[in-house]
Parts: structure tokens; sequence; C-alpha cells
């Protein structure tokens, strides 16, 4: 019984010695392949370079993304006071509400608040608006003057069909109708126009 045992451990060591000659080796992890030349190299290599700020602020352009938004995902500037003196101006010109074969309202003064914000969004500007307006009216409907305060308690660049008042009026009922029937889609026209304006590259 003894020889027998130690004849099946010789074989045992026998059979790993030969195994360790090979590509087979002991164990599976730490075993060698013919083709392990052509692997890339996985040592940890040294970053040497140091690593740049994202931009230089002092050098950045106007229509550069701020430096916490080199993506140019989204940012915004107020433009508020330069929106509300502009319609101001424009309606102190006489900007036309209605024009019907039965008359023709115009804008005499108006008085403008609101906010105003122009966003950058995925590399395009926008101009984003919420906007309370008073305007006077001057004109005539079939002969007759007409005149009053149109109200448009908001303007906003997400809902074209705002709701319009036209308040202390003088003239005839169709034709205060036909202003407030007329004067969204104008005053919607006008905001597209300062839009153009104001997102001009």
């Amino acid at each position: 019984m003894a020889d027998d045992t130690s004849g099946e451990v010789n074989g045992a060591a026998e059979t790993e010695t030969k195994g360790s000659k090979g590509f087979g080796g002991y164990t599976y992890w730490k075993r060698d392949i013919p083709d392990a030349h052509l692997l890339p190299p996985t040592a940890p290599q040294r970053l040497d370079a140091p690593l740049q700020p994202p931009h230089d602020v002092g050098q950045r352009s106007v229509s550069a993304p701020s430096v916490w938004n080199q993506a140019g995902t989204w940012e915004e500037k107020n433009v508020s006071t330069r929106v509300n003196k502009r319609l101001e101006g424009c309606f102190r010109g006489g900007h036309c509400l209605m024009d019907r074969p039965e008359g023709r309202v115009t804008t005499t003064k108006a008085t403008c608040s609101g906010d105003s914000t122009l966003c950058m969004v995925r590399g395009r500007i926008r101009l984003g608006y919420d906007l309370h307006i008073d305007v006077e009216l001057t004109g005539t409907w079939r002969g007759d003057p007409v005149s009053g305060t149109l109200v448009v308690k908001e303007l906003t660049d997400h809902d074209p069909d705002c709701q319009v008042e036209v308040k202390s009026s003088s003239g005839p009922r169709d034709a205060i109708a036909a202003v407030k029937e007329d004067a969204p889609a104008a005053l919607q026209a006008l905001m597209e126009q300062i839009k153009s304006e104001l997102t001009r590259p």
C-alpha cells in the first residue's frame, strides 16, 4: 500500500512540473499565452502635463459661453429695460393695431413693464418675455372717432393668444370689438420684430 501511494504522489508532481514548462501553467490567471506581446500595456502612466483651465475669463469674447458653461447649453441675460423702452418707442410712433376697410386704430403712447430675458439654449439665442402693457389708442371707424386704453395683462413668448381689454373707450362698440380681435396678432408681430433684432448674430 505504501509503494502505491508514493507512486501516485510522484506521478502528480511530474505532471505539474511538465505543465509549468508549457503555456498551461498551474494557475489560470498566471499562465502565459503565445500572443501576449500583442496586448496593450496595462502599466499605469504618469501624467506630466498640467491641467489647463477651461477658458481664460479675461480673453473671453462677448458671444462666448461663460466659464461655468463651456458646453454652451444654457445661460441668460436680462434685457427687460431694453425691450420695454423699445416697445414704448414703437407705440409712441403710431403703431397700427387695427386696419380694416371700416377704420384704422393706432397707438399714441404706452407704459410697458415685466421681464425679458435672452437665453442661450443649445447654442441658439432665444428671447423669453412676460410683459404687461397699457396702450393709448386713437383712430376712426366709419367716420366716427375711436379712443381708449388697451390693457394687455400678460404678453408672453409661449402664449401667442394674449388676452386684451379696452378701457375708458369712446366710439362704436363694433370698433372696440375689432380692436380687441386684431390687437393680439399685431402685438405678437411687433414682438417678433424685436426678437429678430435682439437675437441677430
